[in-house]
């Protein structure tokens, strides 16, 4: 039988709805967790590990239960015990919760392989921190190492199930946060999901930005806060709005946080609220009503807010934002 289909075949399909591990952020499939040293990376995975080991909630997001493995390969059992604790609030850790540490680092992927193949048929999630402990020496073709680890991480993926592999960030910035993940497109083309954690490292707030082939490419902000990650504003709608509002500059946020609180509704109200001219006020309504949709126009010369479910996912960019406040 041909392996070549053709398009009325495919249109008779019925397929059904990915698997999420994490509703909105995480679907089934493979994915990497990027971010610079020591901002928060293990804690954010350890969190996810033991919200879908005991069927509750992480950033906001109610998760279904399922079997977890935990791969800490940087980690001892004593420092895995006190961070689930923290996170746990002195609960008792769930019991589909099994881990390995960094004492089981050369048995760790035919044990981890094993595990899988014992939960097969229940959907697991497979946590491998970091992605670097179970890569295998490098050869002088960088693509092809990368893409090799990427494959590794395909041997631990079930059915419906997820593998959630923590890896570093290149030095230096981006506008792409696709370019910030440390390696070659090998690496990132091998997978199905990318997502990057960045904060200040003095600060508590900063943003989680995922993209992949079955989740929407979304900007969110988030905290950090006692060893657990939340979303800014107690939900992903929210933490996405707050993500994109930021990029603004300060007296165009001033308008928009004018007209969300219903204070002001017209550019002579909101000009002497935030001290710039009607001209420049009414500039900025229009903008954020025409251009990014974040207020609405609800008659002649006024305003007022929108839902978060009204609000579209295209971000202006930072040097617009700034440039036109």
């Amino acid at each position: 039988m041909s392996p070549i289909q053709d398009g009325e075949w495919l249109d008779r399909q019925e397929f059904s709805e990915p698997s999420w591990c994490v509703p909105g952020i995480i679907p089934e499939g493979c994915c990497i967790l990027s971010g610079h040293p020591k901002i928060g990376k293990s804690f954010l995975v350890l969190d996810v590990a033991l919200s879908a080991a005991g069927g509750g909630t992480v950033l906001g997001v109610q998760v279904d239960p399922r079997p977890v493995l935990y791969m800490a390969l940087e980690d001892g059992p004593r420092r895995l015990q006190l961070r689930s604790r923290m996170l746990l609030e002195e609960e008792p850790l769930p019991a589909e919760f099994c881990f390995m540490t960094r004492e089981d680092t050369e048995c760790a992927m035919e044990a981890a392989k094993a595990w899988v193949n014992a939960h097969h048929a229940e959907k697991p999630l497979v946590i491998v921190d970091t992605l670097e402990k179970i890569r295998g020496g490098r050869s002088q073709n960088a693509y092809s190492d990368d893409y090799k680890a990427g494959m590794l991480l395909q041997e631990l993926l079930a059915p419906g199930g997820a593998v959630i592999a923590v890896h570093h960030n290149r030095k230096g910035d981006s506008d792409d946060f696709l370019d910030q993940v440390s390696g070659t497109l090998g690496l990132s083309g091998s997978v199905d999901t990318i997502i990057t954690l960045n904060r200040e490292r003095t600060g508590a707030s900063g943003t989680l930005s995922v993209t992949g082939r079955d989740v929407d490419e979304m900007v969110y902000r988030v905290n950090f806060v006692n060893g657990r990650w939340s979303t800014d504003g107690g939900d992903l709608a929210e933490a996405a709005q707050r993500a994109r509002t930021r990029r603004f500059g300060p007296k165009m946020q001033e308008a928009l946080d004018i007209v969300n609180s219903g204070v002001a509704s017209t550019s002579s109200a909101v000009a002497e609220y935030i001290d710039v001219p009607e001209g420049t006020a009414r500039k900025y309504l229009s903008r954020l009503a025409s251009d990014y949709g974040l207020i609405e126009r609800i008659a002649h010369g006024q305003y007022g807010p929108v839902t978060v479910s009204q609000v579209p996912q295209d971000a202006p960019s930072t040097e617009e934002l700034l440039t036109s406040a």
